[in-house]
């Protein structure tokens, strides 16, 4: 239920396939091809494809970038409506050796962005330069006034990981190389944990990316933001808060969840985790035709027949961990919720 979503290396017939089913759930997209400089030159760098809610913005302006998508988007509703938030989506350089190519294409960007009419800005996308390395490109948008969400955050971890044998498990982070930056009058009320379980973490590390479980070379990165009064970050003072996390409830799941890998012979695992998948998958969908509603019975009995083979004490544990779940689910709901009516209290409407 994002209201902006950015998406990168994204081919022209990979965004017309998708775009017609993101419009129909109420998003409008926009996406950039090649190099913007010289026409019909760049076809083999990536496209940059973003989307926003069309109930809460409208696309005010677009500049384009070399590696780098840049929209103004009107806000449409709340206290904060006619302002124009910038958004910035970049791809940048992927070799490993060319960090000031990488600091030229987003330096480059953001000099456009500034001269544009706004009020407040955001940088995302894959920076091909981890949080630990003392990426040039990063440190070029502190420079411009800009912080990571996971900057010093326990839930920052790897997003992009191509060989497991290249990372060690004790300190992954030098693969945080995808990231959301945000600019003075943007305050992080909560980060998206990149691996969402142990078991996904595990997984992660053992198999590498991409795999059958995760078919891109990227996870997912994400964060709630509301919008604030100035602050001192464009001096360079950090004035903002660290985000909040989904702590307690969230640890208690990721207990329940060691409790039922242990329990669980590997038979079982995989059985119930096939399980787990599909009920999430179906969750994401609107509405369920015909086809699949039989299919949703039929699984529905095949987990119920799987539980009744399993030991009393097991079932026990997995339903433990099922309410864990549930409970972390709800709590991650009512923090967003309480984000929203404590900004509503300062008269700045968080999205």
């Amino acid at each position: 239920d994002a209201d902006i979503v950015c998406l990168q290396e994204v081919d022209k017939d990979v965004y017309e396939t998708f775009e017609p089913l993101l419009h129909n759930r109420g998003y409008e997209g926009v996406l950039q091809l090649g190099n913007p400089k010289k026409k019909g030159e760049g076809k083999d760098i990536p496209g940059l494809a973003t989307f926003f809610r069309r109930s809460i913005f409208e696309k005010n302006w677009v500049i384009a970038s070399y590696r780098a998508s840049i929209l103004g988007l009107t806000i449409k509703k709340g206290h904060e409506k006619g302002r124009v938030l910038a958004l910035l989506n970049c791809h940048l350089e992927g070799a490993p050796w060319k960090h000031k190519e990488r600091k030229d294409q987003l330096n480059a960007a953001i000099r456009k962005l500034k001269k544009a009419d706004f009020s407040y800005s955001l940088l995302c996308g894959d920076f091909n330069g981890s949080l630990e390395d003392n990426s040039l490109a990063l440190n070029t948008a502190i420079k411009h006034g800009y912080r990571s969400v996971y900057l010093n955050h326990p839930s920052r971890d790897i997003s992009c990981l191509i060989s497991p044998r290249e990372v060690d498990p004790k300190n992954p982070n030098i693969y945080m190389v995808d990231n959301i930056l945000h600019g003075s009058s943007l305050t992080p009320i909560a980060v998206m944990n990149v691996m969402n379980s142990s078991w996904n973490r595990k997984k992660v590390i053992k198999r590498g990316l991409p795999s059958l479980h995760w078919p891109s070379d990227h996870l997912s990165v994400g964060a709630i933001l509301s919008f604030s009064k100035s602050s001192n970050l464009r001096t360079g003072v950090v004035a903002n808060p660290e985000p909040k996390t989904f702590t307690n409830l969230e640890e208690e799941r990721k207990k329940a969840r060691s409790e039922l890998e242990n329990a669980l012979s590997n038979k079982e695992l995989k059985i119930w985790n096939k399980f787990e998948m599909a009920e999430d998958e179906q969750k994401c969908l609107n509405r369920l035709s015909p086809g699949t509603i039989e299919v949703v019975k039929k699984r529905s009995q095949a987990k119920q027949n799987f539980l009744d083979s399993l030991s009393a004490e097991k079932q026990k544990i997995i339903k433990s961990y099922a309410i864990a779940k549930k409970k972390s689910k709800a709590k991650k709901g009512q923090n967003k919720s309480k984000g929203l009516k404590k900004v509503n209290k300062q008269k700045h409407k968080a999205y």
